[in-house]
């Protein structure tokens, strides 16, 4: 009876997460005629363990293998101005996550949101997805400067993208 519960509640969790965004039964967008197939890399499937308030960066993971994706920065200095770029092949759909007044977050297009996030210790982030998308990119920085690589962690394993700008992939 427990274990038929808790799988109803995270399965409710994700629905709603997805539909949320955007992301669960929705329709291919009017100029799509099929949506990509496959999953996205495994490299960001689970959450780094080093996410958390006063962290040195920026991490990219998905808790689930549904398309949503999970942007989180922190900063263990008195403030940092972490900005960038999210971009698909298909249509973005995104929703803010623990922002605090003045953070700023604009979809620029269909497929773009672009967001400059001031940092005074706690944790900021989108929540995104590429509804009917290949393909995410990525471009981060921190104050004037692009973000270096080894401060972007990607999935459990805390793994660093080659470079930034970054792309992570269905296959």
């Amino acid at each position: 009876m427990i274990k038929r519960i808790l799988t109803t509640a995270v399965a409710g969790v994700t629905l709603a997460a997805g539909t949320f965004l955007g992301l669960g039964t929705a329709a291919a967008p009017a100029h799509a005629t099929t949506c990509p197939s496959g999953t996205w890399n495994a490299e960001t499937l689970g959450k780094p363990a080093a996410v958390a308030p006063g962290m040195d960066g920026v991490a990219l993971y998905r808790n689930y293998n549904d398309g949503v994706f999970s942007l989180r920065m922190s900063t263990p200095r008195r403030v940092d101005a972490y900005w960038g770029s999210i971009t698909t092949d298909g249509t973005l759909r995104y929703r803010k996550a623990r922002t605090e007044r003045g953070d700023y977050v604009r979809q620029v297009a269909p497929n773009k949101v672009v967001f400059r996030m001031l940092n005074f210790g706690a944790i900021d982030g989108l929540d995104f997805g590429a509804v009917c998308g290949s393909h995410i990119t990525v471009h981060l920085g921190v104050w004037h400067h692009e973000l270096p690589t080894a401060h972007i962690l990607l999935g459990s394993a805390g793994t660093h993208p080659t470079t930034n700008p970054f792309t992570e992939t269905k296959a």
